[in-house]
């Protein structure tokens, strides 16, 4: 369990992880504190670092034509494949350019697939 990520407590309701001790574990259960915390959904597993990348990095395409929105993910989803990232990371923003590639029926102009991935789709 991190900081900063989101848990579920018995009753259903939300909260997020506020400190982690050797005492346990200290809970905000405020809706803002949560809403502040993760304004694009719940991501957790990323380092607070992290959390903060990924919002500056939707908060940057937010607000764009949607075809340049789903182009401009895609080029800082690139470049973060030749930074040292964790895997959750890059996960989260694949998820948030396929789900928006779904949602607005666009898709990048220069998408680069592995041939691995084109092969076993024409098998």
């Amino acid at each position: 369990m991190q900081v900063g990520n989101v848990v579920f407590k018995k009753t259903g309701e939300p909260a997020l992880v506020e400190a982690v001790d050797s005492k346990g574990i200290q809970l905000n259960e405020s809706t803002e504190a949560i809403q502040k915390a993760h304004p694009f959904g719940i991501r957790n597993g990323l380092t607070p670092q992290e959390r903060t990348e990924f919002s500056k990095t939707l908060s940057s395409i937010q607000d764009q034509d949607k075809k340049k929105e789903v182009n401009s993910l895609y080029a800082q989803m690139k470049s973060y494949e030749s930074k040292k990232v964790s895997p959750q990371f890059m996960d989260y923003l694949k998820g948030e350019l396929l789900f928006r590639m779904n949602t607005y029926g666009v898709k990048p102009d220069h998408l680069n697939l592995p041939l691995e991935t084109i092969e076993d789709a024409i098998r």
